[in-house]
């Protein structure tokens, strides 16, 4: 493994995932991490699921995004 720009720890991501940051409320965070518990599945599958939802919604609008 190598080291971030950041140089933090190092971290291993596949191939076909990239790393993103970004800001959300603190008890929305509370929430996302009550439901990850609960369900037995980690945030970023959250975050994915609601990711994935906002796309079906916006191409049942719009139409096919196809990636820039």
């Amino acid at each position: 493994m190598t080291k971030g720009k950041s140089g933090g720890n190092p971290r291993s991501i596949p191939g076909d995932k990239t790393q993103v940051n970004f800001n959300i409320q603190k008890d929305q965070l509370k929430k996302v991490k009550y439901i990850a518990f609960k369900n037995d599945v980690s945030k970023s599958e959250i975050y994915k699921s609601a990711v994935d939802e906002y796309i079906d919604k916006c191409e049942k609008k719009y139409g096919k995004i196809k990636p820039i």
